[in-house]
């Protein structure tokens, strides 16, 4: 196995290693690195990564003076504890990171680091904690089709889902893990109930839309909005807006970015705010008693409007902005907080109070 000068056989295992971290993570790669543990004796000669899919699998052992591979059989066993399958044998002595590139989209690991030294004395495992590989889509296309996803799986409800093109919910859907829109281009489409019970955060664009008669919606938890995220009402029905849009001064829970009402009527169920941009391309944005805040103030008017006709509808604008009574249709109170004023492009017709905090 060995040669040594000394008179006394080296039988002292290397310390642990520590510190496990979680490196770079997508639905084909998992990084990590750790920091070496040391040798008195003969030294750290290489170390041993292993990997399981049994979460609750023992810390694995191996056995002195053993010789492992990763091919198995009489190159050496390539199981360690049962579980635990040997991924590598040869990371040198001086290394502290590793890359497994042979995972597998939307399944979840554990790795556990060993030292060896010349004597084939190994250390104590170091185990990480669970690490789920995502799963990634790769093209456009519906949730529930395979070619959408890396791999060619279909997310189950517990997964770590990236979406990083357009992915377009046209069934019912319960999500339990972690859903992620990467920054646009990247679009979660709804076109049917969307049950959020884990996470679901928006870097990209929300889109709300009808599919077969069916629009979309968004029940349990609110979604997580970026500060490029965008909020886009596309229907063809008239929907009640529920929470997938809220109040709130900047983006988060419940509160977009940016807001496009595409087409049709669409009706506030309470206070609603939008930090960035509302844009009007068509359809009819109605207050229905409640305020609409406008803490950017940024509005683009395409050929939709705003009705705040019904009594107690409050349109607030806080930033810089134009007004055109061409989009606006009817207000029933205008709040303007914004020390640079308001400019009227034209005649807005106000039911009740007009309230100047700042500005004029």
């Amino acid at each position: 196995m060995y040669t040594s000068s000394s008179a006394t056989a080296d039988l002292t295992k290397p310390t642990t290693a520590s510190t496990f971290t979680n490196g770079a993570i997508s639905s084909t790669s998992v990084g990590f690195s750790w920091t070496n543990g040391t040798d008195a004796g003969t030294g750290i000669q290489n170390t041993i990564i292993l990997r399981t899919t049994n979460l609750s699998a023992v810390t694995p052992v191996m056995n002195n003076q053993g010789v492992y591979s990763t091919a198995g059989g009489a190159s050496g066993p390539n199981t360690v504890s049962t579980d635990w399958t040997v991924l590598s044998t040869t990371v040198s002595s001086g290394a502290t990171t590793y890359s497994d590139n042979s995972v597998v989209s939307g399944t979840s690991y554990k790795y556990a680091v060993i030292h060896r030294d010349l004597a084939y004395n190994y250390s104590t495992a170091l185990v990480s904690s669970t690490i789920a590989v995502p799963f990634t889509s790769t093209q456009n296309g519906d949730w529930n089709t395979g070619a959408t996803w890396v791999g060619g799986n279909v997310p189950t409800a517990g997964a770590t889902v990236v979406i990083a093109h357009s992915v377009t919910v046209s069934s019912a859907l319960t999500n339990t893990g972690s859903v992620t829109v990467n920054a646009c281009p990247a679009s979660l489409e709804l076109g049917a109930a969307f049950t959020n019970n884990g996470t679901l955060t928006v870097n990209g664009t929300l889109v709300m839309k009808t599919v077969s008669g069916v629009d979309g919606s968004i029940a349990g938890t609110a979604p997580t909005y970026g500060g490029s995220s965008t909020l886009q009402f596309s229907n063809t029905t008239v929907p009640a807006i529920g929470i997938e849009w809220g109040a709130g001064s900047t983006a988060g829970l419940g509160v977009p970015q940016n807001v496009t009402i595409n087409n049709n009527d669409h009706n506030l169920a309470g206070n609603r705010s939008v930090p960035g941009l509302l844009t009007l391309t068509a359809g009819n944005l109605k207050l229905q008693g409640f305020t609409l805040d406008l803490p950017g103030g940024n509005v683009v008017m395409g050929s939709g409007s705003i009705n705040g006709l019904t009594v107690g509808s409050t349109l607030k604008v806080t930033g810089p902005t134009i007004l055109d009574g061409a989009f606006l249709l009817a207000i029933d109170n205008l709040i303007i907080n914004n020390p640079s004023g308001v400019s009227l492009s034209s005649a807005v017709a106000i039911s009740h109070n007009l309230t100047l905090n700042a500005g004029c």
